[in-house]
């Protein structure tokens, strides 16, 4: 994160990449340790990353179900054929 550090954390907010990035746990401990105290004082970036984190947990939730479907449907032609 360019320019974002403990000084101007409430000027700057984090790209919607790098709170993606946050949330998978693909951002290194300083910058990550950096969001959380901007998370700390800035609500609008809160609301961003709850929005972010409720459509990877839709995401990772229709991916769960999809995987017992195409294992179903991988045996049964695997069987017939």
């Amino acid at each position: 994160m360019e320019g974002f550090d403990r000084m101007n954390l409430i000027e700057l907010h984090p790209t919607e990449d790098t709170l993606e990035q946050y949330l998978i746990h693909g951002l290194p401990d300083s910058e990550a340790e950096l969001l959380e105290e901007h998370l700390l004082i800035c609500e609008k970036c809160v609301d961003t990353a709850e929005k972010f984190d409720a459509f990877l947990r839709s995401i990772r939730s229709t991916f769960e179900l999809a995987i017992p479907r195409t294992r179903v449907a991988n045996r049964d032609n695997a069987v017939s054929g």
